[in-house]
């Protein structure tokens, strides 16, 4: 972004973005050396903003300093999603021991007579607290 401000007018500010000229097309690719100067260390990020800082127009400096906001961004949703994902497979492995714990202790058969219920609405069918519960529960196979 710039500020300018033109005389007896208020101060103004715009985005600037490099635009690209397709009236020629580039032979060569951008280099790794390049990338690596973009994403890697601060050291080398920094000799690159300075160099493109000494340029005759802003455009380059403005967009490399978009890229590398957006890629710190970037990267800081990957570490979270990466975050969230082994969350997911240590609550999903915790869900299948449980699972695993009620099937060996044999609850489902302890609980058969429940078989076919499970859209009851909430409360319907369980004991309510504070209230007994009588339930005929033949012993489950060992």
């Amino acid at each position: 972004m710039v500020a300018g401000r033109e005389p007896d007018e208020a101060v103004y500010v715009s985005e600037i973005h490099l635009a690209p000229n397709y009236s020629c097309i580039p032979t060569d690719p951008m280099g790794a050396w390049f990338l690596q100067l973009l994403t890697r260390a601060a050291a080398g990020f920094n000799a690159l903003t300075k160099a493109t800082h000494n340029l005759p127009n802003w455009e380059p400096y403005a967009e490399i300093v978009r890229y590398q906001r957006w890629e710190q961004e970037r990267q800081q949703i990957d570490a979270e999603i990466s975050e969230l994902t082994g969350h997911c497979a240590i609550l999903q492995e915790a869900i299948n021991n449980c699972r695993g714990r009620l099937e060996a202790r044999g609850v489902p058969f302890l609980l058969r007579n429940l078989e076919g219920r499970a859209g009851l609405p909430h409360g319907q069918g369980y004991p309510h607290r504070g209230r007994c519960a009588c339930f005929t529960i033949a012993r489950a196979p060992l």
